[in-house]
């Protein structure tokens, strides 16, 4: 009696080991986090925090979108809206499509938002994916026309 009882003490004793020995190394990797923080790591506990994930953030964007009529909260305020190339409403599809393509944009080293700076129709890579394009506004229905020295009656140009 007394033997099986020292053999499972024994066995008992075995497994609070491993266990002791699998919280220590869980303990070494939580340190090591802790000591060498990394932007990414950073941002998800900052997401986390928050409650905002990439499906969430998604939903936004999308559902903002297609139902508001290419504008978003932020959009509105700068007076700005997202048109698709066609001149049709943006459905749901090329909402989803648009936040797709900002995953292009990240994966490319976030040059993909930068290419607004040098494309000649000011599209990122979200808006060539899915045939979009911003545009200013004058108010919420009506597109700002920007005059270039092309479209100037000759003689009110600033040339010669």
């Amino acid at each position: 009696m007394a033997g099986a009882d020292i053999a499972r003490l024994r066995a008992r004793n075995a497994s609070l080991d491993d266990r002791a020995d699998a919280l220590d190394d869980e303990v070494d990797d939580l340190r090591e986090e802790l000591e060498s923080p990394s932007l990414m790591r950073t941002a998800r506990a900052l997401g986390a925090d928050f409650g905002l994930t990439l499906g969430w953030i998604g939903v936004y964007f999308v559902l903002t979108l297609a139902w508001w009529g290419g504008y978003t909260p932020g959009k509105r305020l700068l007076g700005i809206r997202v048109a698709r190339l066609d001149g049709r409403p943006l459905s749901l599809w090329h909402a989803f499509e648009r936040f797709g393509g900002y995953a292009a944009a990240i994966v490319t080293g976030l040059i993909g938002f930068a290419q607004v700076l040098w494309d000649p129709n000011r599209q990122g890579v979200e808006d060539k994916i899915a045939g979009t394009v911003v545009i200013r506004m004058a108010d919420a229905t009506t597109p700002l026309r920007v005059e270039t020295p092309s479209d100037s009656p000759p003689g009110t140009g600033s040339g010669a």
